[in-house]
């Protein structure tokens, strides 16, 4: 089910270019590394021009007591030059039922290469929905590491995928997002 999901939101992220005869998942690699290895020197300027990313996502969340959330966040650059350090806050709500999920904060560490963005990333956040761990303790506190990718669709768009885990709860969340420069 992991893989399913994981293809699921890698392929979601494609900007279809020329067509190959490759398939299967060999074809599917190769598409992904073709797209984030062919960079858009055109949008250097727009990119370091701009101060905040806007974005919005759906995370699946393995372990959690709900599989799939929407994700909002805001990250603002505090190294604006190099966009080496960023500043972010998260919110994640059950969709259309509206239920918060959770609110997090912290700092990613960025490294940039013309039209993409690398972003390690550490939060730490508070439970709105009361989770039970593994362990039966309420855990209202939970720290969250991962890994983010963003790659520009335009000077001012962008798309992502990215993978992290909370802790104490050991949950996955794999996500995909698109999102604004401002």
């Amino acid at each position: 089910m992991k893989k399913v999901i994981i293809s699921i939101l890698l392929g979601s992220t494609l900007v279809v270019g020329a067509q190959t005869n490759n398939t299967g998942v060999t074809g599917f690699v190769t598409q992904v590394t073709q797209w984030i290895a062919s960079f858009n020197t055109n949008y250097d300027v727009a990119i370091a021009a701009c101060k905040m990313r806007l974005w919005t996502g759906v995370d699946s969340v393995q372990g959690g007591n709900e599989s799939l959330v929407n994700e909002i966040g805001v990250s603002y650059d505090a190294l604006t030059k190099n966009k080496v350090l960023s500043l972010e806050a998260v919110e994640r709500n059950g969709g259309v039922a509206g239920t918060l999920i959770s609110v997090q904060g912290g700092a990613s560490l960025n490294f940039l290469v013309h039209d993409f963005m690398l972003s390690l990333y550490c939060d730490g956040g508070k439970y709105m929905d009361n989770i039970v761990s593994d362990k039966g303790k309420k855990n209202e506190m939970f720290g969250e590491i991962g890994i983010r990718g963003f790659k520009a669709l335009g000077p001012n768009t962008y798309t992502g995928v990215g993978l992290g885990t909370q802790f104490p709860t050991s949950r996955q969340l794999y996500m995909a997002y698109v999102g604004i420069r401002l």
